[in-house]
């Protein structure tokens, strides 16, 4: 065995051939125990860096390692490529920006330039936008016109149980009398009423004539038998609430008087409360009545609340009337005598009609909303003149 004394360290080295060296230091301080870990760290490290080092003893095939160096190597080329690439554009950038300040044409034109790129973007933007707000707007109209083809189809359907009834009135000579029956009204606070056989107005509801026991009781029956198939073959299904029958303009037969059939849970339309309205008499309807009886086609009004037993059933209804003439009978309409005998009325559930016409979905597919307006026609209480709202 040997003895080597190593100046550097002051540690003795012994070494012993066909065996591993090791060390004695001099001092076994907290310093030189420091420095020793750091010097098997660094060597470490070193090692680690060294890959053949790693492939003895590796379960990883020599095709996967030079596949892993070759992605490292690519990566690092990367990092540089792109470290280089942003060092060279900041570099460019700076000196560009120096020389536009420095020289004022250079930064003039500059600005000008991109005054002008920045104008003709701006209405190129607008221009896109006004194409795409016509473009939508032609889309709405597209849609509103579809959906108004179909509401007018419902409204004709709605026709023919109005037509139908009307025939029925004129061919039946039962139905002639009754206007006849109700009379001409008779005003008592403006005139002698006391010999008037016409069905009086009702008390507390000068809108309203009493109509108890002025029809035969067969009559009702009869009409209840018509309106009811007339109301089943219409094809409305429940958009058709309610077939009346007016004459002298005053609402006297309803098919049905309760309706429960067309509504959902314990809901029903009770007309009992409409029966001997004198529509020409009521300053909230008579605009309409006043515009049907001298129309020779059908007259609507609405969408409007339905009120029976003071609560609305029908929030939004329509009402649809067709005057039906006939000779010997007279209705009169600032001060012309009309040869009506009165009117047929059916009532559609707008609700009802809205929801099978499928006009939310069709808007909300296109990303839309849209607003149904009206114009009403009313008459002051006090004057008669006509205005709108």
């Amino acid at each position: 065995m040997t003895v080597t004394k190593v100046k550097k360290h002051k540690d003795l080295r012994f070494e012993d051939p066909g065996r591993n060296s090791f060390s004695s230091f001099d001092n076994y301080g907290s310093g030189s125990i420091a420095s020793s870990t750091r010097t098997t760290v660094n060597i470490w490290n070193r090692l680690s860096k060294i890959d053949d080092i790693w492939e003895v003893g590796s379960d990883l095939s020599d095709d996967d390692w030079e596949q892993r160096k070759c992605h490292r190597v690519f990566c690092r080329v990367l990092c540089t490529c792109m470290k280089d690439e942003v060092s060279h554009f900041c570099r460019w950038f700076l000196r560009t920006m120096k020389i536009a300040l420095t020289t004022p044409k250079i930064l003039i034109s500059s600005l000008l330039a991109f005054a002008i790129l920045s104008i003709a973007g701006i209405l190129f933007l607008y221009s896109f936008n006004i194409a795409e707000e016509e473009s939508r707007k032609e889309a709405a109209k597209l849609v509103a016109i579809q959906t108004d083809v179909w509401f007018a189809r419902v409204l004709e359907r709605a026709f023919v149980p109005l037509f139908t009834m009307a025939q029925f009135v004129n061919e039946l000579s039962e139905f002639h009398s009754m206007p006849f029956l109700i009379g001409d009204r008779c005003n008592s606070t403006e005139q002698d009423c006391s010999n008037s056989t016409a069905a009086p107005i009702l008390n507390g509801k000068p809108t309203h004539r009493n109509l108890t026991g002025i029809f035969p009781e067969n009559l009702e029956e009869r009409f209840q038998d018509i309106a009811s198939h007339i109301k089943e073959r219409s094809g409305l299904g429940k958009a058709l609430v309610n077939i009346q029958l007016a004459p002298k303009a005053v609402v006297s037969m309803f098919y049905p008087m309760v309706n429960c059939e067309d509504f959902e849970g314990d809901v029903c339309l009770n007309n009992t409360g409409a029966l001997g309205h004198d529509l020409l008499n009521d300053p909230d309807r008579v605009g309409i009545a006043r515009a049907t009886v001298p129309a020779k086609y059908v007259v609507t009004a609405g969408p409007l609340k339905l009120v029976q037993g003071g609560h609305p059933v029908v929030e939004d209804a329509f009402i649809a009337r067709l005057p039906i003439n006939l000779a010997n009978h007279s209705l009169v309409v600032d001060g012309i005598d009309y040869s009506c005998w009165g009117f047929a009325v059916v009532l559609l559930n707008w609700a009802v009609m809205k929801k099978d016409s499928g006009i939310y979905e069709n808007f909300e597919r296109e990303g839309m909303q849209f607003k149904l307006t009206r114009t009403d026609t009313k008459f002051n209480k006090t004057s008669g003149a006509k205005y709108y709202k």
